[in-house]
């Protein structure tokens, strides 16, 4: 069980980078500022390819914050590519909720010190009662959404493999 929103694992694959690059382009579509509700013609992933790997979030017709992003690098070794895949929210998401939880830490443990000099402890009740709900607020809508986005990168490297299975190998002359 992970306590922060984080994740990394590696798939190993048989096929080689320039075999992947392509395949991965057919199945990741570039990043949209804006999508209709009604339209579903596009792939399950947004984001960018590049022969080093990749950045990529799953497309879905809201808005979250805490939207898994999932960058993979590609590690050619022999006889295929092992894919290191690290998942976590946007940078941007993880500043705000450092600096939201590290001031209401900070809060909280003034008001637990006042509370046991005597004085007024609610500052410190109303703190820890903020960063219970920064926390918890970040753990369940990363978490939620991570299972998702793992289950969706694997079906694609898997249906890469598949396809490419598939193909009639050409013989070089």
């Amino acid at each position: 069980m992970n306590w922060l929103p984080y994740d990394c694992w590696t798939i190993d694959s048989p096929l080689d980078v320039p075999t992947l690059v392509p395949a991965l382009k057919e199945r990741i579509e570039p990043t949209k500022w804006f999508r209709t509700f009604w339209s579903n013609k596009h792939t399950p992933l947004e984001g960018q390819i590049h022969n080093g790997g990749f950045s990529a979030s799953r497309v879905i017709h809201s808005r979250n914050s805490f939207l898994p992003i999932l960058y993979g690098i590609f590690a050619p070794k022999q006889g295929g590519t092992i894919i290191q895949v690290r998942m976590m929210p946007h940078p941007v998401v993880i500043a705000f909720m450092s600096c939201w939880l590290g001031m209401a830490g900070l809060f909280a443990l003034t008001g637990i010190i006042a509370a046991l000099d005597g004085e007024d402890w609610m500052i410190g009740f109303i703190s820890i009662g903020m960063f219970c709900f920064g926390a918890i607020i970040t753990y369940s809508a990363f978490w939620a959404e991570a299972g998702k986005a793992k289950q969706i990168i694997s079906e694609v490297f898997a249906d890469i493999h598949k396809h490419e299975a598939n193909k009639p190998q050409h013989p070089t002359a």
